[in-house]
């Protein structure tokens, strides 16, 4: 749901006002010691880690099921009961700072601006904190005060510019909200803040990199995604989703000079049927992934969020259903200034009513009485939190003998529509036969 979680703060909050937050030094990791359950991580995270652990308990791209997750590390490590989650990635922060203007952090000898807010936090946690002392993340600790207090002194016009930032964070899920209050849920389900795997009867694409191991390569690294749908005569679709990811970092640079190692989720309607598979399909070595020294137990959320795991011998995918979608599953690695493509072909479990040699019974009376037969086909591509260079194009490609008579957006049919990848996109037609 946004990539790795650094840090976490624990706050309390009355009538809209934060009166105590604490932000630990030493970040996620300072769970590790107190968690009290021994669970075995998601396959894929055992590369790094055999355990799985408070850090990387937002590995489902359902932000609801990430924030139970994390509920439950919270509590088996001895934290207090809380009443829900706010996620909010590091770009997010980096924009408040540009918005509200630069912080001095005279302690560190530095002044912090948007612009050098991700480059700063990096090097003084992973290289200038003192390792005796084993607290990397108060740095985080002594800005965020900082940052709040310019937050709440904004002038008017600067806080209806944070409010309009706020607002668009939301939107493009750099902010995400979970509550355990079902009716204060539902207003953020409503509100559409909750990062839930959305529910479409149409078509539909989330495409999901995990960096599992990768340093902080995902800053560099450019994705561009290609959806080609093809409806058939008969009104059945194949689409070809081609994932091309590009690797622009320098090798042996501090933080962004290493092999970037993404283990990649691509959602599609449930009931999907995988044709091929293909491209720079790696997988790490089995020898690199992590074996536990203690026994782990199965934990019962991850088996029954994945369920039953399919392997696919021929394309080395996992296939299972989950959020309501069949996930195409594969590993891509990228070394600094080279790209990796991948191309998945699939068919869509449902057809373009109105499009078919085969028309029911209804549909050959409305022709013979003189009505056109409509066929509808949409597409919802929801973004990944965290993502932050990604474009997708969308084509659909129809049979001859068949006209579009309405569409969302004409390049669709055409060269495609392009999406920048900020936030969700949807692309809709409607056809007609000639």
């Amino acid at each position: 749901t946004g990539g790795f979680l650094g840090s976490y703060a624990e706050m309390t909050v009355d009538n809209g006002e934060i009166v105590e937050m604490q932000v630990p030094g030493g970040g996620t990791y300072d769970l590790q010691g107190s968690l009290d359950q021994f669970v075995a991580a998601p396959d894929p995270l055992q590369l790094i880690n055999a355990r799985w652990e408070f850090q990387d308990g937002n590995w489902f791209p359902d932000f609801a099921a990430s924030a139970e997750k994390l509920l439950w590390f919270y509590d088996h490590a001895g934290g207090p009961t809380v009443d829900g989650v706010l996620a909010v990635n590091a770009t997010f922060v980096a924009g408040l700072i540009d918005l509200l203007g630069p912080i001095d952090m005279a302690d560190y000898d530095r002044t912090i601006t948007g612009d050098n807010f991700l480059t700063e936090t990096q090097r003084i946690v992973g290289i200038e904190a003192d390792k005796t002392l084993n607290k990397p993340k108060q740095f985080l600790s002594d800005l965020t005060p900082k940052l709040l207090v310019k937050a709440t002194q904004a002038d008017t016009l600067s806080f209806l510019a944070l409010l309009q930032k706020v607002g668009t964070g939301l939107a493009e899920r750099d902010i995400q909200l979970y509550m355990k209050d079902a009716r204060m849920q539902k207003t953020i389900d409503v509100l559409g803040w909750s990062g839930r795997v959305a529910q479409t009867d149409g078509d539909y694409l989330m495409v999901v990199d995990a960096n599992i191991g990768g340093g902080k390569t995902d800053m560099v690294i450019d994705q561009k995604i290609e959806v080609e749908v093809v409806i058939a005569d008969d009104g059945s679709i194949v689409n070809a989703v081609t994932i091309s990811r590009t690797h622009n970092g320098v090798k042996g640079d501090l933080f962004t000079g290493v092999k970037n190692v993404d283990y990649q989720s691509v959602y599609v309607p449930e009931g999907s049927i995988l044709l091929s598979v293909d491209g720079d399909v790696a997988a790490p070595d089995t020898s690199l992934f992590e074996v536990s020294t203690l026994p782990l137990e199965i934990d019962d959320d991850l088996s029954m969020i994945t369920g039953d795991i399919r392997y696919d011998a021929l394309s080395r995918t996992l296939i299972n259903d989950e959020f309501g979608k069949t996930v195409f599953g594969n590993w891509v690695q990228t070394k600094p200034g080279s790209t990796s493509t991948i191309t998945y072909t699939y068919r869509l479990p449902f057809v373009i009513d109105g499009v078919g040699y085969r028309q029911g019974l209804f549909s050959g009376l409305k022709s013979a009485l003189g009505f056109s037969n409509v066929g509808r086909y949409t597409m919802l591509v929801q973004k990944q939190s965290g993502v932050l260079n990604r474009r997708t194009t969308v084509r659909v490609v129809t049979p001859e003998r068949v006209n579009t008579v309405w569409s969302s957006d004409d390049a669709a049919s055409q060269s495609g529509a392009e999406f920048d990848g900020m936030a969700d996109a949807y692309v809709a037609q409607l056809f007609e036969v000639k």
